[in-house]
């Protein structure tokens, strides 16, 4: 950037411009919005209600212009500056003015070598010699000069500004006449500095040549940016099976945009996802896709503008998996929304989790409900059921000599009969019902919404498919029965834990009845057959060979 001239600097603070003035700066060549950030960066807003600017904030923002767009510009510039400027009083002529130069110049900066000096003499009565020793082209001052011509030269008379050739010293880098004739013979070298259309034609020159340069970067910035671009796609395309990167129109939710992972992820072509919705060519499922609808309107309505959320679709390989979005709003390069965002394939990890969540809450050895995750469910079940007044039945099942069978075929034995046995129990029971084992060889069953006679059918049924049951063990066929305690609550039972108290007190009456039967708690009575719990089922054991 070129050392600032201080062309008029001295008595800037005296001299202020006009709106006008300001006004015709800014529709210089095609840079007016450019210009006009320049002016308020300097202080003159010309939306407010001003008239009078001062100069010296002119002038420091048309020295930045100069340093964007070139110097004929700043001719130009030059020019507006002093035919709107308002001059102090006492310099009302071409000769004052041109004085008033040289005098600021002699008294300010003379012997200045960076910013350079004028000296201006009268030659003769319409002729004056202004003298420029500067560094740099000086062409807002030959505007400033132009402009000072146009101001205080006769109307009815031509003026014009000259440039004769240097001196063969060399001393003066510019010289200039400056009169209201040419009778001195000098020919004006630079013909512009007289004619509006060449004066124009100049600038227009000189913003062309800016343009020219501007172009030229741009095309090297598009250059680089095109590589950029490149080497992001393929940065994009090297995430792997686990990521894609997509763009959909905030509008339609058509795609606009989707990475090579969308056919790892999707067993989907890029190319055959374009111009669609994701939702349309993806089976999510009914819950994902009510999620998904539901999160769009969030994001058009404005009450989200970035979003996370995980989904699940079926692959054609016809197993479930799940994807993390998440997107955010943004613009696209013409200004449009856009949803922008990074689908993630999560199926490892949600197996995963499904995984750790199994081990945590439920038994390994027959994938009922460990005791704790059953008392937690179970609880949650009792509250219900007091809330809304509807029954709710306990089933307690114990294996009938499942000690003795142990002993004589051991714990591997053991283990198989528990697992065939809970498989009974969970083909039986309904998705709301919850079963859990308790402990050993017991299993508990709570079923919402079953009343005695319903759970005591249900019970009846576990048992007698377990009478029934052959188990394969080695060369062996094992089987036994089991005995059951069935309780359903009412308004007298007191917690969750006493009707699970009343279902144990019935398995032990089916125990003590001989085993191999359901025994129903029923409320207690006065009357003395009340109180003998019923019973149904008989004790059977035997192991087949």
């Amino acid at each position: 950037m070129r050392e600032h001239q201080g062309t008029l600097g001295p008595y800037a603070s005296d001299i202020v411009i006009s709106r006008q003035g300001v006004g015709s700066f800014k529709v210089v060549s095609c840079f007016g919005s450019v210009i006009r950030d320049i002016l308020l960066e300097h202080g003159i807003d010309l939306d407010s209600e001003r008239e009078w600017f001062p100069f010296q904030d002119y002038l420091d923002a048309i020295w930045e212009v100069r340093d964007r767009f070139g110097d004929a510009t700043m001719f130009s510039i030059g020019c507006n500056v002093s035919s709107e400027a308002l001059w102090p009083a006492g310099i009302d002529s071409l000769g004052a003015a041109l004085a008033s130069i040289d005098a600021a110049y002699h008294l300010n900066h003379r012997g200045d070598a960076d910013i350079g000096f004028y000296a201006a003499r009268q030659l003769s009565p319409d002729h004056h010699e202004l003298t420029c020793h500067t560094p740099y082209p000086p062409y807002l001052d030959l505007g400033i000069i132009r402009g000072i011509c146009k101001t205080f030269a006769p109307e009815n008379e031509p003026w014009a500004i000259s440039q004769p050739s240097p001196d063969d010293s060399g001393d003066c880098p510019h010289r200039f006449v400056v009169g209201v004739s040419t009778s001195n013979g000098a020919k004006p070298r630079h013909a512009w500095m007289n004619s509006e259309s060449a004066l124009l034609q100049a600038v227009l020159e000189e913003a062309y040549s800016v343009m020219n340069d501007v172009a030229e970067t741009l095309t090297q910035r598009t250059i680089e940016m095109q590589g950029s671009r490149d080497q992001y796609k393929r940065l994009i395309n090297n995430l792997g099976e686990r990521f894609a990167v997509f763009s959909e129109s905030l509008e339609t939710r058509e795609l606009l945009y989707i990475s090579s992972g969308c056919e790892q992820i999707f067993d989907l072509p890029s190319s055959s996802a374009l111009a669609h919705r994701l939702e349309d060519v993806i089976r999510w499922s009914d819950d994902s896709r009510r999620l998904m609808r539901e999160n769009h309107r969030k994001t058009t309505s404005g009450e989200a503008s970035h979003q996370c959320h995980e989904y699940s679709f079926h692959h054609s390989s016809g197993h479930l998996r799940h994807v993390e979005i998440t997107s955010r709003i943004a613009r696209d390069l013409d200004g449009s929304l856009v949803n922008e965002g990074i689908i993630q394939n999560i199926t490892y990890r949600k197996e995963l989790e499904l995984e750790l969540q199994q081990a945590a809450t439920h038994d390994p050895l027959t994938s009922l409900l460990n005791r704790g995750e059953f008392e937690r469910r179970y609880s949650n079940e009792y509250q219900r059921s007091q809330r809304y007044k509807r029954p709710l039945s306990v089933i307690m099942l114990d294996l009938d000599h499942f000690k003795l069978m142990n002993d004589a075929h051991g714990h591997q034995a053991g283990d198989a009969v528990l697992r065939a046995v809970a498989d009974i129990v969970l083909s039986e029971t309904r998705q709301s019902d919850v079963c859990g084992r308790y402990g050993g060889e017991e299993i508990v069953m709570a079923l919402p919404d079953a009343p005695p006679a319903d759970a005591e059918r249900f019970a009846e049924r576990v048992r007698q498919r377990i009478q029934g049951q052959r188990i394969p063990y080695g060369q062996q066929m094992l089987q036994l029965t089991a005995s059951l305690g069935v309780a359903t609550s009412d308004p007298t039972c007191p917690s969750a834990a006493a009707l699970i108290s009343w279902a144990d007190q019935a398995l032990y009456a089916s125990k003590a009845a001989g085993r191999n039967c359901t025994t129903v708690h029923r409320p207690a009575r006065h009357d003395a057959a009340s109180e003998r719990p019923e019973r149904s089922g008989e004790d059977r054991l035997s192991h087949l060979a």
